[in-house]
């Protein structure tokens, strides 16, 4: 490896397995060393072939990706809110209407050749956004184009299709609370499943120690997808930039959960991506294996559920009927959705207990944690203003309709004597440490909301005439309709 690759524009080179040299990394405020690239705020690198004095269009990395998998470990730590950290995959160097480079004379701070699905450089080409996130929210978007003319792009769809975790709650942010927790490094991957030269599909992986979250884009119509294979079978560049501003302009990206923060100062800290890896190519067969789902599958798509993706057995379980949250848990045998239940997924373990009649709220509880039964949950009194906080509620007072009101990761519970505010707690261990140490009873707009959908009661009306539980939460936000 020609670590030492520095010149005006190159800013060293990166390892990548599976390739067969390494990556020469070229922008502006970004490094690049073994097998780590460390980017800075208000920086963009782009991938080069061969390490080089100027922009030259000919050496820019071409990617092959179509059926293979693009791996990497990426550290967001130091990425706040309205923050735009991206990696993603552009058809560059741009071409004009007559088949040659073209360099572009409206960049708005872009590199020579630079284009993208948002004409960001005054240049179209198909875009596909493995990542923009930051540490509270991570979105991945593909964008098709208008066939090009002699490789010449005239339009591109803007918007894309998109997932985001902000589409899950639970999934993604800084905590232990969190599926991922992006206070630690976690890895992401981005799958191509194709057949026969066309694309099929796309999913985005995040993993991180034993969980992982799965973007399935099974929203995104085949036809859209398979616009896309003709770029990714000629190549497309790898890009890294990190931007962002004020939260009004990122809200697109992370509000909520974010609010008014800007990507200034420390709230805008360094990114790193190390350990990128790139696949052998594999057929359909192989992805489908793997869990994905394609067009192809003989199985029936879960509709409505964007992040439903089957287990590896051979037998798939079916999804509940207008859950769209449940994924199905890696025994070959689920157990069943409760009717009506809308909001229910099932434990690790593989007999769920069952739900009181009537409570569409209610989530299933698991025993007293041990050792064989890490990653449970348990209801924690969470007000640090109550004698009780802290303590694990039993699962009977959970199950008890009349007693427990829900939203989320947020309730009230009638016990001991009185209305106490609780918070589910992963790994079924006293919730301690941020984000447990806020009071559940400051979430009062998350609290309002619960109450309108706890258990279909009226909106209006007295106290009395609903439950103890939401009466209590009623009262504690200061919500009397």
């Amino acid at each position: 490896q020609e670590s030492g690759c520095m010149s005006e524009i190159m800013h060293g080179s990166v390892d990548v397995r599976g390739l067969y040299a390494p990556l020469y990394m070229a922008g502006t405020g970004g490094s690049a060393l073994g097998s780590s690239v460390v980017v800075a705020h208000n920086a963009g690198l782009s991938a080069f072939s061969r390490c080089e004095e100027e922009w030259a269009p000919q050496s820019v990395a071409q990617l092959h990706l179509l059926g293979k998998t693009i791996s990497f470990t990426v550290d967001l730590s130091q990425v706040g809110c309205a923050c735009n950290f991206a990696v993603y995959l552009i058809s560059s160097p741009a071409y004009d209407t007559s088949a040659r480079y073209s360099r572009g004379t409206d960049r708005g701070g872009q590199p020579p050749y630079y284009c993208d699905a948002n004409k960001v450089g005054g240049q179209w080409c198909p875009e596909v956004d493995i990542m923009e996130a930051n540490n509270h929210a991570f979105q991945t978007t593909a964008h098709k184009c208008d066939s090009p003319s002699n490789g010449h792009y005239a339009h591109c769809d803007r918007s894309g299709c998109a997932q985001s975790s902000r589409d899950r709650h639970g999934a993604y942010g800084p905590g232990h609370r969190y599926t991922i927790d992006t206070r630690r490094p976690f890895r992401v991957e981005a799958e191509f499943p194709e057949e026969d030269g066309t694309l099929l599909g796309m999913r985005t992986i995040l993993t991180q120690g034993e969980h992982q979250v799965v973007m399935a884009h099974e929203d995104c119509d085949a036809d859209y997808l398979a616009a896309l294979s003709g770029a990714m079978k000629d190549g497309m560049s790898l890009r890294v930039t990190y931007w962002g501003d004020e939260a009004e302009t990122m809200s697109w990206m992370d509000a909520p959960p974010c609010g008014t923060q800007s990507c200034v100062g420390e709230n805008a800290g360094a990114a790193t991506i190390s350990n990128i890896t790139v696949s052998p190519k594999h057929p359909a067969k192989y992805y489908r294996d793997r869990g994905w789902k394609g067009p192809s599958s003989d199985s029936a798509k879960s509709s409505g559920n964007p992040w439903w993706s089957p287990p590896a057995a051979s037998q798939q379980p079916s999804q509940p009927a207008g859950n769209p949250w449940w994924s199905p848990p890696p025994s070959n045998a689920p157990p069943a959705q409760p009717t009506g239940n809308q909001w229910w997924s099932p434990p690790p373990s593989t007999a769920a207990p069952s739900p009181p009649s009537g409570n569409p709220w209610w989530p299933p509880t698991t025993p007293a944690p041990s050792s064989e039964t890490r990653g449970e949950v348990a209801w924690v009194v969470s007000d640090p203003t109550d004698p009780l906080n802290g303590q694990r509620v039993p699962k009977e007072i959970i199950e008890d309709k009349s007693r427990f009101a829900q939203m989320d990761d947020h309730g009230v519970v009638q016990w001991k004597g009185g209305h106490h505010f609780v918070m589910r707690s992963p790994h079924g261990e006293p919730c301690s440490g941020d984000p447990c140490e806020a009071s559940v009873s400051e979430e009062a707009n998350s609290l309002k909301f619960m109450m309108k959908k706890f258990v279909g009661e009226r909106v209006a009306g007295s106290l009395g005439e609903r439950s103890p539980a939401a009466a209590a939460a009623v009262v504690a936000v200061g919500w009397v309709a």
